[in-house]
């Protein structure tokens, strides 16, 4: 029986119905994809319409896998990039701690608990994953750990596209977690860019009492291209639209106190540039700036500026002069008190509340050039995780 043949008219048509793109949008990318392609040494032995039918076919394969993925449609704008976390680095100092310590008790089969962490040792000493329900549930209790487990967090404004319909969800803050080798190398992430991607929507109900989406990376879906969105406001209008996470300079001593336990938390706020040093510190690879706004005359602290921490390893902006206006993606944190004259640490005197910069955008209208300034990435030290952090439900077990 002779297989029937759709003309490109019934292709894309079918295509458009069951993908919700458009037809002229499909076939732009089909060109592409056939620009692409027309080269391959398999086809050489093809004429140019058989070439073409073999890799219209691939190419509808290619829709009908993406259609069959988890994935579902997004577009917004990636404002930050957390910091790169090993996973399981404490898990194997502790396991090492307690084997060095006593040996018999690491390598018991039900493991131990050491400084309330459960852990497990081989009999030769070796780090492996304890018999944790979690662990079991992915078939990876009593395995070796890892060398390193990479987790990363991008942090979005964004919203998904019904497939079928194409109708657009409520816009919102919005996390999307990335773990293994894609976590390591953020510099070719399109930062403070319009983006559409896909992405594995695991928002739960923590997620959605803080009114936020929680993604999930998929390594063969999950791809960043920066577009044009109709109807996407200026980005400092979305970065300063999201009331569940912005704050004023002024008030971050309030926030940090009330959100210190929490180690997700994440501030949006913005101020004026009044100094910076973009000179990466030879220990952390860190540069910084001091903002300062005229919020921080009526905070409870005596402060005329914050210092914000950026780091140099994943494509955040420092093409802005001093007097700019920035908005700033971050996560709070406490410094040391010390004496304004020896410089000695005051024990039990909270320091000031500094940021660790996740993204910074400056917008044109505000933006004081200093000329492009390159600075270059070095190593920085991964994290360790957090209780958790290290708890994550993975797709993969490692996986307006």
């Amino acid at each position: 029986m002779t297989q029937k043949v759709y003309t490109d008219e019934e292709f894309f048509a079918k295509l458009e119905e069951r993908t919700g793109d458009k037809v002229a949008d499909l076939k732009k990318e089909f060109e592409t994809f056939l620009a692409e392609s027309i080269n391959d040494p398999k086809l050489v032995k093809y004429n140019e319409t058989e070439k073409r039918s073999i890799i219209r076919n691939r190419f509808g394969t290619n829709k009908m896998r993406l259609m069959g993925s988890k994935t579902i449609p997004w577009e917004g704008v990636i404002v930050g990039v957390g910091d790169n976390i090993d996973t399981v680095a404490k898990q194997k100092r502790l396991t090492l701690a307690l084997y060095k310590q006593d040996r018999s008790k690491a390598t018991q089969p039900q493991g131990a608990f050491y400084e309330k962490r459960l852990v497990k040792a081989s009999p030769e000493g070796i780090p492996l994953y304890p018999p944790t329900e979690l662990n079991k549930k992915f078939g990876r209790a009593n395995k070796p750990l890892p060398e390193h487990s990479w987790l990363r967090t991008l942090y979005l404004i964004a919203r998904p596209i019904n497939p079928k319909t194409r109708e657009a969800g409520p816009v919102q803050f919005s996390r999307l977690r990335i773990n293994g080798a894609p976590a390591v190398d953020m510099s070719a992430i399109p930062l403070m860019k319009p983006v559409k991607f896909r992405a594995i929507n695991k928002t739960n109900d923590e997620d959605r009492l803080k009114g936020e989406y929680g993604l999930n990376f998929s390594k063969a879906y999950t791809k960043f291209t920066v577009a044009d969105i109709p109807g996407m406001p200026p980005i400092e209008d979305l970065l300063a639209g999201i009331a569940n996470h912005y704050e004023s300079l002024g008030g971050l001593e309030i926030y940090h106190d009330e959100n210190a336990e929490d180690p997700r938390r994440v501030v949006i706020t913005e101020g004026t540039v009044v100094n910076m040093n973009l000179e990466p510190n030879a220990k952390t690879g860190n540069v910084y700036i001091l903002v300062t706004d005229e919020s921080l005359l009526f905070s409870s602290t005596d402060k005329t500026s914050v210092m914000c921490w950026i780091p140099t390893d994943r494509n955040i902006d420092t093409d802005y002069g001093v007097d700019s206006r920035v908005f700033l993606v971050a996560k709070t944190t406490r410094g040391k008190a010390r004496d304004p004259l020896t410089g000695e640490t005051l024990e039990g005197v909270p320091g000031d509340v500094m940021l660790n910069v996740y993204g910074i955008f400056a917008p044109e209208i505000f933006k004081v050039s200093a000329g492009a300034v390159a600075v270059t990435p070095s190593a920085i030290v991964a994290e360790e995780a957090s209780d958790e952090e290290e708890d994550i439900d993975e797709e993969e077990p490692s996986g307006w």
